[in-house]
């Protein structure tokens, strides 16, 4: 398998994953609202963080209100440093994050594709 077919099934399945657990969090909490917290390096200012802004939204509207999720950007749940926001996810600080593969692939090798517009 090519690097790059290897590193887009690794985003496709990252995305799954992501749409799964939120899925599953939103099933088994009943009632009672669950916040999330989201981060993104930049601000909606950029379209990276425009993004994050707008799938924060959209996750807030489509649970029908079992999951708040609450945009953070500036990467300020991982010490405002975009490279430590895979790091942050993973450790607990965040729940979901919008980020560069130029800074999460030190930490996940196979996201060092490159990236296109």
């Amino acid at each position: 398998m090519s690097r790059r077919r290897a590193g887009g099934s690794l985003l496709a399945l990252a995305a799954l994953v992501a749409t799964t657990s939120v899925a599953v969090v939103a099933q088994d909490t009943g009632h009672k609202a669950r916040e999330l917290t989201l981060s993104s390096a930049v601000g909606p200012a950029f379209a990276l963080g425009k993004a994050g802004e707008r799938w924060a939204k959209l996750v807030t509207e489509r649970s029908g209100g079992k999951l708040t999720v609450l945009f953070r950007p500036g990467a300020i749940l991982a010490e405002r440093d975009p490279a430590r926001e895979f790091i942050a996810v993973r450790g607990g600080m965040a729940d979901l994050a919008v980020g560069s593969t130029v800074y999460w692939s030190v930490q996940v090798p196979a996201l060092g594709v490159v990236g296109l517009p």
